[in-house]
């Protein structure tokens, strides 16, 4: 279940790289690890 969500979450992280640029990625990873970790909490 996990694995299908991570795989699901890097398949739209592809995507957005794509869609907006790195400057934009960043930005996502720093918000998907406060995700994370409030998912984890």
């Amino acid at each position: 279940m996990v694995v299908l969500l991570l795989s699901m979450v890097k398949r739209f992280v592809d995507l957005m790289i794509k869609a907006v640029g790195a400057e934009q990625y960043m930005l996502s990873v720093h918000l998907l690890q406060w995700l994370a970790l409030f998912l984890d909490n």
